[in-house]
């Protein structure tokens, strides 16, 4: 067609006919380019969406695990030491009732946390997240708050050492053989040891420490949870 046009010297027809014939290709690529955009959007959107539900899962199974660190072990651990030092304020020795559950003392906490899927997405660039909010949760959280409570807690354990160290000279391990498996059983050495002056410092500072650690638990919890209902609106947008 166009050399037609040509050869009959009709100049404008032929204009328009390469002018149109551009605009196809033109508008064949544009299509093209928003196909594509469209495909990387939605393949940007499910690994969003996978992140965010990894997260969530990670935040749930944490929330979990420090409740029962507060509102169990820490709290167990917060019961028997008040109770030791009544019983030393009043110069009284522990009863035999309370012995089997001192191996509570001889025992510090794990402090712990996934940050696997936060990881996750820093290395892949924290944009993958279009969520401000969310994004800005996240950093805090991961960043700042979980570390900060980690290194904190640090005090903590080291009271625990003391206790665990001042705990194993009242007692004698003693190991026998039952079966296959060999047992250590620990026995009484020095009741007297529970009277000692220098054991109070260690129950009060214990007790401070155990609610030190319980607050920032429940505070850096409070962070979490809420990162967990930023993401839970963020989910309830998605198909």
């Amino acid at each position: 067609m166009r050399y037609k046009l040509a050869a009959e010297n009709r100049a404008a027809k032929y204009l328009r006919y390469a002018i149109g014939e551009i605009l196809l290709v033109v508008i064949g690529i544009v299509i093209a380019l928003q196909i594509n955009n469209w495909n990387e959007n939605q393949k940007a959107h499910r690994y969003e969406i996978k992140m965010l539900s990894e997260s969530r899962n990670a935040l749930i199974h944490d929330l979990d695990f420090f409740d029962y660190l507060v509102n169990e072990r820490l709290a167990r651990t917060d019961s028997l030491n008040t109770v030791l030092l009544d019983l030393h304020l009043k110069n009284l020795p522990v009863p035999d009732s309370l012995i089997s559950k001192m191996n509570i003392l001889d025992r510090g906490y794990l402090f712990y946390y996934n940050s696997g899927p936060y990881e996750a997405i820093k290395s892949s660039g924290m944009d993958k997240i279009s969520n401000d909010s969310i994004r800005n949760a996240l950093v805090q959280l991961y960043d700042f708050y979980l570390p900060w409570t980690t290194s904190a807690l640090e005090i903590p354990n080291k009271t625990w050492d003391k206790q665990r160290e001042y705990f194993n000279l009242l007692f004698t391990p003693i190991a026998h053989k039952e079966g296959d498996n060999i047992k250590i059983n620990k026995t009484e050495k020095y009741k007297e040891f529970w009277l000692r002056e220098e054991y109070e410092p260690l129950l009060i500072q214990t007790a401070t420490y155990v609610g030190g650690a319980q607050y920032r638990i429940q505070e850096v919890m409070v962070s979490m949870e809420n990162c967990l209902r930023l993401i839970d609106k963020e989910l309830g947008k998605s198909p």
